[in-house]
């Protein structure tokens, strides 16, 4: 592990493996109602993918909720046979594992930030197997598909709806770009419907769940049987093992509620049709901070009042949500503030209500007021500071799903940066937005990235007086051309290896899209994004034994054409092992045959290590018998597990059992030490 370094770890899937992903149980995916394969076909690819219904007129618009942006034409561009993404599979019984014919199967590909168009319907052969062409996805570039996913819905009748999802390797070569899907459905049936507004309009991504009222969770209490979220035309499924009479609740922010009984029969599938949600009345009003600037795009919960006091009072109300939610509203909203700092929650209960920031850090005042619904003129004061990222395109359009990281800075002696703690958080909504809760006196680094793009990194500085501060980051390809090589200034190391990390030049922290990196024979990294970075390198081989990471003093700048050339000069350290040897009488209750487990934290000793010319002491980590740690009994040997620098020290011995005594030891580059300490009991 390299010092100083932080250590991720990535795994690669070959192009030509196969992705497999089996569906045993549960609920993931996009549960709309999947249309039924042309006749007689066993698997036919659409010519082009389904799209959204358009809104009819004279349609209501959805409340509270932004409606997700339509994806670009997927299938825009002509496409050649060997080049087209192909998706096959089988459907199984996940009990016996026979196979399952006719089961309709849909294929969507979901975008990194959450946006699902369907690719292709088909059924499956007799054999339970299918196959389908994706088309669209080879027109795209492998920056495009960068984390999206291939996920399959399945109906079949006599069993529960199944999903299953597989990465894409936007790398894979032509001839190669196939995914693979083995799904297993268990027996029982399906509850299908479709969820929509008080005018009849569909409700996008609605929750919907079906519960039995065993007495399991308590008295009254259901017990979840399956739950999903409905697709962009309202409509969902739920599956179901045996006919029971089953609670179905359906519940959106800002469009409200629908509880009732249903009867369900075994190996029947059931439609419910259109599933109005409606509820009560509404709270509205505005939030400010403490200067009066508006408090924009800040999230906010509503949630009943008496569980605020509670440790965890937010998992509980939407725990309990399904037991107390009726026809009369919701028990808990979210919603975020406009530009202005307005804020709207709809369809609440008729009860009392607290309005807290959904980030706990954030604080929101009055803490302790209760409001009731019907109230539209309430004033909320922020009195956290909030950093609000937007996130774009090289266009300057919105990127939804991209990842930003704060990170905290802090200054070292040398009046440079050293990096704190950090944070992540997706951007949302229809402004690609993520905000934070900030100290107004920490500067911070910003940046953001989405598969193989990434923003440039930003110094953020508040100020004093800053309430409030937005910045936008715009994503962009990450150029591959630079060129990087090391020379090693010692000769005799010319055959060792070297691994090296690339980090930001502010923060420190390693690039976790390259990863720690090896070089060629010739000390060569290529394929490295140019601009400014700081390096960590670690020696390898018998001889990097003997040396410490490497780090460069300051950032290096890494060209797009030619080569940057830095040369190493490593510094060699020594190694240190210790003997504990017992002198006189054990301590009272010493066992040596006994498992030194039972008596190291009794009878142990620590090793403080204290340069003899001045410096800071440091308690020795030993690795005794493979295991690690900072004790050593009688008659033991621990080797010092990190290198030291040469020079003269004193070894001073700590323990409750025993008397402290110090001990002279010189260390020289390149050896190993074996040092004999003695233990007087005390």
């Amino acid at each position: 592990m390299m010092r100083g370094v932080r250590a991720f770890a990535s795994i690669r899937v070959p192009a030509r493996a196969a992705l497999v992903v089996a569906l045993l149980l549960g609920s993931c995916g996009e549960p709309a109602p999947i249309p039924p394969a042309e006749p007689g076909r066993r698997a036919p690819p659409p010519a082009r993918p389904v799209t959204p219904e358009a809104p009819s007129a004279g349609r209501s618009e959805p409340r509270g909720r932004a409606e997700p942006q339509p994806l670009a034409d997927l299938d825009a561009a002509v496409e050649s046979d060997a080049a087209r993404w192909s998706a096959r599979g089988s459907v199984r019984a996940l009990a016996g594992g026979e196979p399952v014919a006719g089961a309709r199967i849909a294929l969507d590909v979901v975008l990194a930030d959450g946006r699902t168009r369907t690719l292709a319907t088909t059924e499956s052969a007799a054999d339970g197997t299918f196959r389908a062409v994706l088309p669209g996805l080879s027109t795209r570039s492998a920056t495009e598909l960068a984390g999206a996913r291939v996920a399959a819905r399945v109906e079949a009748r006599g069993f529960q709806p199944g999903r299953a999802r597989a990465p894409l390797a936007p790398g894979a070569p032509l001839g190669a770009r196939r995914v693979e899907l083995e799904i297993r459905l268990a027996e029982g049936a399906l509850v299908r419907g479709r969820a929509v507004d008080t005018h009849g309009a569909p409700v996008p991504r609605a929750t919907a769940a079906i519960a039995l009222q065993d007495g399991r969770s308590g008295p009254g209490g259901l017990t979840l049987v399956d739950e999903a979220e409905a697709g962009d035309d309202g409509r969902f499924v739920l599956g179901f093992a045996a006919g029971a009479t089953l609670h179905l609740a359906l519940r959106a922010d800002g469009f409200g509620v629908h509880a009732r009984e249903i009867e369900a029969r075994a190996r029947e599938d059931l439609d419910v049709g259109d599933v109005v949600l409606g509820g009560g009345d509404r709270l509205a009003g505005i939030a400010r901070h403490v200067d009066g600037t508006p408090a924009r795009h800040l999230e906010l919960l509503a949630m009943e009042g008496e569980a605020l006091i509670q440790p965890d009072g937010f998992a509980s109300v939407v725990r309990r949500a399904r037991e107390v939610e009726r026809g009369e509203g919701l028990s808990w909203s979210r919603t975020t503030t406009d530009e202005g700092g307005a804020f709207e929650f709809r369809a609440l209960r008729m009860q009392h209500f607290a309005i807290v920031a959904a980030d706990p850090a954030v604080v929101v005042e009055p803490r302790q007021a209760r409001f009731q619904p019907g109230q539209t003129d309430l004033e909320l004061r922020v009195e956290t500071p909030l950093l609000v990222v937007r996130v774009v395109d090289e266009h300057g359009q919105p990127v939804h799903g991209a990842l930003v990281e704060v990170v905290d800075l802090g200054l070292d002696e040398a009046g440079g940066y050293v990096a704190g703690g950090s944070r992540r958080a997706a951007t949302r909504g229809p402004g690609a937005l993520a905000a934070f809760s900030v100290d107004p006196e920490t500067p911070m680094a910003v940046r953001a990235r989405l598969g193989a793009r990434a923003s440039p990194e930003q110094l953020v500085f508040f100020g004093t007086g800053v309430q409030h501060l937005e910045r936008e980051l715009a994503l962009a390809p990450r150029a591959q051309g630079g060129r990087l090589r090391l020379v090693l200034a010692d000769a005799a190391l010319s055959g060792a290896r070297l691994r090296v990390a690339l980090a930001s030049p502010v923060t420190g922290l390693v690039d976790l899209d390259l990863g720690v990196r090896e070089t060629d024979e010739d000390g060569v990294l290529e394929g490295l994004p140019p601009g400014a970075h700081r390096l960590f390198v670690e020696v390898e081989g018998p001889a990097g034994a003997w040396l410490f990471p490497w780090s460069a003093r300051e950032p290096v700048q890494i060209p797009s054409e030619g080569e940057a050339l830095v040369t190493i000069v490593p510094e060699r350290g020594g190694r240190l092992a210790l003997t504990a040897e017992l002198v006189g009488p054990p301590p009272t209750g010493f066992d040596g045959a006994a498992p030194p487990a039972m008596q190291r934290e009794r009878f142990g000793a620590r090793f403080v290590l204290v340069p003899a010319a001045g410096g800071a002491e440091r308690s020795l980590d030993l690795v005794v018998g493979g295991e690690s740690g900072f004790l050593l009994l009688p008659g033991e040997t621990g080797e010092v597990r990190d290198l030291l620098l040469p020079g003269d020290y004193e070894l001073r011995l700590e323990g409750a059992r025993w008397i402290s005594t110090r001990t002279r030891v010189r260390l020289v580059a390149g050896q190993r030490l074996a040092a004999h300490v003695e233990l007087r009991a005390r």
